[in-house]
């Protein structure tokens, strides 16, 4: 089976032009954004802490699982799904854009393949 990545910005959370909060509607991100998304039958990746919150906000998705960095891992997880079989996994590292260590892919696999806890 041929695999692609499709990979994209929501949000300019680095841009320094950026002094306010972001706070989308939460109706106009559904239609807009996770409707389309949805139909890509993938997993979504989110990187940045801000997305830990906003995800967790956001009244269709519940949170699966929610893991800290530790000897295992060396990134923040937020995994959030909805009733239509969405997965948002949201990952952050306090050292900035690094990727996660390789002790850490098969955790993250697992998340990303339903065992959460």
């Amino acid at each position: 089976m041929k695999r692609s990545i499709t990979n994209f910005e929501l949000y300019p959370w680095h841009s320094a032009a950026v002094t306010a909060r972001i706070r989308p509607d939460i109706d106009l991100i559904d239609r807009f954004v996770w409707q389309p998304v949805r139909e890509l039958q993938a997993p979504v990746f989110a990187f940045d802490a801000a997305w830990h919150t906003y995800l967790e906000e956001i009244p269709s998705l519940r949170v699966v699982t929610h893991l800290e960095p530790n000897d295992e891992l060396s990134h923040k997880v937020t995994a959030l799904t909805d009733d239509r079989g969405l997965l948002i996994v949201a990952i952050s590292h306090r050292g900035g854009a690094m990727p996660p260590r390789t002790a850490s892919v098969a955790r993250l696999r697992e998340v990303i393949a339903g065992r959460w806890n």
